[in-house]
């Protein structure tokens, strides 16, 4: 009898162990897998053989830390681009603890050349000095011009080339496929703007960013908001405003305890017309 007793409890021990070694392999050591997504479409970043006639697009950015909330970053940007005009102009401001960084691209095709005007400002003294004088030190005085302005911290660098086709997103814009990582389920149609879209919504799941040595998720997903919209007839993201918590965690018990990652917000319009006219800036005479 009391053997039985011993051999019970023995057994009862084990699977207790068993179940929490388990427990514990499943949250801490094997790795989850990618959430899929329904989203397929293309990011807005159009090159001249695929761009529409005109094409604007804006984006804006905000990271709050989760360990640290007063610790936010934002980013703006724009870019219209007109292929009648061959031009192209393109911005983007960014936030820094003293102050906002601020660059702009101009291009356009004239005189048989590719016309560059690239304006900067930077708030804080040794960064904004340490660009000019990089720039002064490779400045071809035959094709580039240099013009100052140091009590605002501003500068305007222009340049002439040979006539080259520019890319209609420019490389000052941040890269955009963050987009692509969230996973997003599809939530039937809708109108915008006239057309017919397709509407998606975030939703919560792990994510494995590109670029990682191997194809383990490294982030999870949680607390999303908002739409995104694909041009039914395009298949183009034309509409993003999402908001989502991302945490960095390869393992299950991350999305619990985790306390290092961010609380992000995207936004993003895409048009086919340019409205603001011509779209030379007055800083590139």
């Amino acid at each position: 009898m009391k053997r039985n007793r011993l051999l019970k409890a023995g057994l009862a021990v084990l699977v207790v162990t068993v179940v929490v070694v388990a427990g514990l392999w499943f949250l801490f050591v094997a790795t989850p897998s990618p959430t899929e997504s329904d989203l397929n479409a293309t990011t807005p970043d159009p090159n001249l053989s695929t761009a529409p006639p005109e094409f604007t697009m804006t984006a804006a950015v905000t990271t709050q830390a989760i360990e640290e909330p007063s610790d936010t970053t934002n980013w703006s940007a724009r870019v219209m681009y007109d292929s009648d005009a061959e031009e192209r102009l393109g911005w983007l401001n960014s936030t820094i603890e003293d102050g906002e960084v601020s660059m702009g691209q101009y291009q356009r095709y004239s005189q048989n050349a590719t016309q560059e005007y690239n304006r900067y400002h930077h708030p804080e003294s040794d960064a904004f000095d340490s660009r000019v004088d990089s720039i002064r030190d490779d400045l071809d005085p035959e094709t580039e011009s240099l013009s100052v302005n140091d009590t605002s911290q501003t500068y305007v660098h222009y340049r002439k080339r040979p006539q080259s086709a520019f890319e209609v997103v420019p490389e000052l814009m941040p890269p955009l496929g963050f987009i692509d990582r969230v996973p997003f389920e599809h939530d039937g149609s809708t109108t915008f703007r006239g057309n017919r879209v397709e509407r998606y919504v975030p939703t919560s799941g792990w994510v494995q960013t590109p670029g990682t040595v191997d194809d383990d998720p490294d982030w999870y997903i949680s607390n999303t908001s908002g739409e995104l919209y694909v041009n039914k007839a395009t298949g183009h993201i034309v509409h993003v405003n999402v908001s989502l918590t991302s945490k960095r965690t390869a393992i299950r018990a991350g999305k619990w305890f985790a306390d290092s990652g961010d609380r992000i917000q995207i936004r993003l319009t895409v048009r086919e017309d340019v409205r603001d006219g011509d779209l030379r800036p007055v800083w590139a005479t």
